[in-house]
C-alpha cells in the first residue's frame, strides 16, 4: 500500500487494497479524477516536516544520543517510514513534490525561493475532495 492509496481507500491496508493500475492522484496538468465518497471512517492523516533533520534523529529510528520521547511515542504508535527518499535535496523543491505529488522537473520548482505554480493542485485539495475536514 502507498500513501496515495491510503488517502483514496481509508481503512484499508497492505492485504485488503485494491491493486487496480492507476490509483495514483491526478495532477495540475491531467483532468482530476471523481473523488470517491467521503466514508463514515477515516484514518487521521498528521504530516510533521522538519527541516534538515535527518532520519536517525530520533530515539525512534535508533539515536541514544538524542532524546524526542514525544516523536518516539508517535512514531511507535504510527507510519513510521524507514524507507523513504526525497525527490530534491533542498528544501522547497521537496517540499513542492510532497505537496504536488510531482517531481521538480513537472512542477518546475527546482531550486528555493522559487514560486509554486497558482495552478497547481495541492495535496489539501485532494483531501478535501476524499472527505476530508482540514
Amino acid at each position: 500500500m502507498n500513501r496515495k492509496n491510503q488517502i483514496r481507500n481509508p481503512g484499508t491496508t497492505a492485504s485488503t487494497a485494491p491493486s487496480e493500475p492507476g490509483m495514483a492522484l491526478p495532477h495540475a496538468t491531467g483532468d482530476p479524477a471523481e473523488p470517491p465518497a467521503p466514508t463514515a471512517s477515516k484514518s487521521n492523516i498528521l504530516f510533521i516536516m522538519t527541516d534538515q533533520q535527518r532520519f536517525d534523529c530520533l530515539g525512534a529510528n535508533g539515536n541514544s544520543i538524542i532524546r524526542t520521547p514525544n516523536l518516539d511515542r508517535l512514531a511507535a504508535q504510527s507510519a513510521n517510514f524507514s524507507h523513504a527518499f526525497i525527490q530534491s535535496p533542498v528544501c522547497t523543491p521537496s517540499r513542492a513534490c510532497f505537496f504536488t505529488g510531482r517531481y521538480s522537473h513537472a512542477h518546475k520548482n527546482r531550486v528555493n525561493y522559487t514560486e509554486l505554480d497558482e495552478n497547481e493542485i495541492l495535496l489539501p485539495e485532494y483531501l478535501q475532495q476524499a472527505g476530508y475536514r482540514l
